[in-house]
């Protein structure tokens, strides 16, 4: 299963989902969590991470899975053992 193109208005839509109090909350708390070398990259970094959990998460809601066989296929293609 390939992953679709998606338009940035996409993608920040996923995000829309949380409250903006879940939002400001969480950048809150990241800024407390972050190494004092950390830089704008870390932030960015985590911030996509959350984004696409998001987005498999509403995918997973929508019904959207692979198949048994689409996972075999690419386990095979990329030459993993299940």
């Amino acid at each position: 299963m390939e992953a679709s193109p998606r338009s940035e208005t996409d993608a920040m839509a996923a995000i829309t989902q949380e409250t903006a109090q879940d939002l400001r909350q969480e950048v809150h708390a990241l800024a407390e969590r972050l190494s004092s070398s950390a830089t704008w990259g870390d932030v960015l970094e985590y911030a996509r991470y959350r984004l696409a959990v998001q987005e498999g998460l509403a995918a997973a809601r929508r019904g959207e899975f692979a198949s048994e066989e689409e996972v075999q296929a690419v386990y095979a293609r990329l030459g993993i053992e299940p």
